[in-house]
C-alpha cells in the first residue's frame, strides 16, 4: 500500500513540475509540441461566419489577433464570436496549466474544414 502511495505521489509531483514554466518548456522541446518548435501555424482562429481567419504564424501573438478581431467586429456586428480551430490534447499533461489559464484556450472550439490541426 505504501509503495502505491509513493508511486502516486511521485507521479503527481512529476506532473506538477512539468506544468511549471521550465518543465513545460523542456517537455515541449522533448516532444516537439510547442510553438518554439515551429508549429505555431496550427494555432488558427476563425469567427462564427468564417469571415475572420488568423493564425499565430508570422510573429503574431494572441493579443494581436484579439485586437484585429475587435476591429473586425466593428465592421461586422453580426459576427462577434472568435473560435479556436485547434484541439486541447489531454494527453499532453505538461500543457494542462496552459489549457486552464491562457485566454486563447478558453475560446470555444469550432471544427473548421480548411484548418489543418
Amino acid at each position: 500500500m505504501k509503495k502505491k502511495f509513493f508511486v502516486f505521489a511521485i507521479l503527481v509531483v512529476f506532473i506538477g513540475l512539468c506544468n511549471t514554466g521550465i518543465g513545460s518548456w523542456i517537455m515541449g522541446m522533448l516532444t516537439y509540441t510547442d510553438t518554439f518548435m515551429g508549429d505555431a501555424r496550427k494555432y488558427k482562429f476563425v469567427s462564427g461566419n468564417s469571415g475572420f481567419k488568423h493564425s499565430l504564424s508570422g510573429g503574431f501573438k494572441y493579443k494581436d489577433i484579439k485586437m484585429s478581431f475587435e476591429d473586425y467586429k466593428k465592421t461586422h456586428p453580426n459576427d462577434t464570436i472568435l473560435y479556436r480551430t485547434f484541439h486541447k490534447n489531454p494527453i499532453f499533461f505538461w500543457k494542462w496549466r496552459v489549457y486552464l489559464f491562457e485566454e486563447m484556450y478558453q475560446l470555444p472550439y469550432k471544427d473548421h474544414p480548411t484548418a489543418r490541426n
